[in-house]
């Protein structure tokens, strides 16, 4: 579906029919049909590499300039739940006077134009490249608020691995490596091309507007920072993991090896004297007194030798 919308000679108006490129002009196409895009491709000469990026809307993120147009290939967050994310590609087609944006799903910042037409008029009555500022800085700004969403998804795995580290949250922990890697490489991604966005040609962005890319620019490199940082700390938190798991199997092997050595010294002393010979005592009927009282001393003596040394009790 086309909706179009122009700003020409102090008048603003929704077009019903798009048949000409005059005064500044923004035409919003949500789930293109072939005939839709041949239109576009017709009324402001798009190339043919364009008209096949739009129509296979499988296109990586961009950033491509041609004589009379530049086109910018986005990635918006539709939606991020647990350790998964949903993508959607949104194509600006940025001219001089005209800004086209293609999507194949609604995208919320367009549809808040789009249902309050009004908001349009005086954004476009300064140019096409200051709504494409709009709609990018709302679209990066959902990036910020999915960066602070990790950061809090982080400090929460982080508690749970202090209190009790378990398989499940090692196993969460690379997930949601995985999803921040992701997001990651959009991220970067984008921000190549807001890169180029900040040094267009003046011919399709004008100079006073540089300064709103480069804030666009900060931003995307403020996400891209952040992303780095959370990707460091899940790294330590997983040899963190790896190191309170091996401490905490040390632990357990220190405990049984001080029973066993504790024991070491009652097993010989009932071994030896199980043997069938005529042993020292073994006639004596307070015999099985004499050995108990013998094992009950020594056990004492190794406990208070392994407190002494604090191998115990800390």
């Amino acid at each position: 579906m086309i909706r179009a919308f122009a700003y020409h000679k102090k008048r603003f108006k929704e077009l019903k029919e798009l048949s000409s490129v005059n005064g500044n002009l923004w035409i919003s196409v949500i789930s293109p049909k072939k005939h839709e895009i041949e239109k576009l491709e017709k009324v402001f000469g798009l190339h043919p590499t364009t008209v096949e990026d739009v129509s296979t809307h499988q296109t990586r993120i961009k950033y491509e300039e041609f004589d009379e147009y530049t086109l910018i290939v986005f990635s918006g967050i539709k939606e991020i739940t647990g350790t998964k994310s949903d993508w959607r590609s949104i194509y600006f087609i940025l001219g001089k006077n005209f800004l086209i944006t293609i999507c194949e799903e609604p995208f919320d910042t367009i549809n808040n134009f789009l249902s309050e037409y009004k908001k349009i008029e005086p954004v476009l009555k300064k140019g096409a490249d200051l709504m494409l500022y709009h709609i990018l800085d709302a679209e990066i700004d959902k990036y910020l608020d999915i960066r602070e969403k990790l950061f809090e998804d982080l400090i929460n795995v982080e508690n749970q691995i202090l209190r009790n580290p378990d398989k499940e949250l090692l196993d969460k922990l690379f997930k949601k490596e995985i999803l921040t890697l992701d997001i990651k490489q959009k991220v970067e991604s984008v921000a190549e091309v807001c890169f180029r966005l900040q040094k267009a040609s003046e011919k399709f962005i004008n100079n006073s507007l540089l300064p709103y890319y480069r804030d666009i620019y900060d931003h995307i490199l403020r996400v891209d920072e952040r992303l780095r940082n959370i990707l460091d700390r899940l790294d330590s938190m997983g040899n963190a993991y790896m190191s309170m798991v091996s401490n905490k199997m040390n632990e357990t092997i220190r405990v049984l090896t001080i029973i066993t050595v504790i024991i070491m010294p009652l097993t010989f002393i009932t071994g030896f004297y199980g043997m069938n010979i005529l042993l020292p005592i073994q006639r004596n009927p307070l015999a099985w007194i004499i050995l108990s009282v013998l094992m009950l001393v020594l056990m004492l003596i190794m406990v208070l030798i392994f407190k002494r040394k604090n191998w115990i009790g800390k």
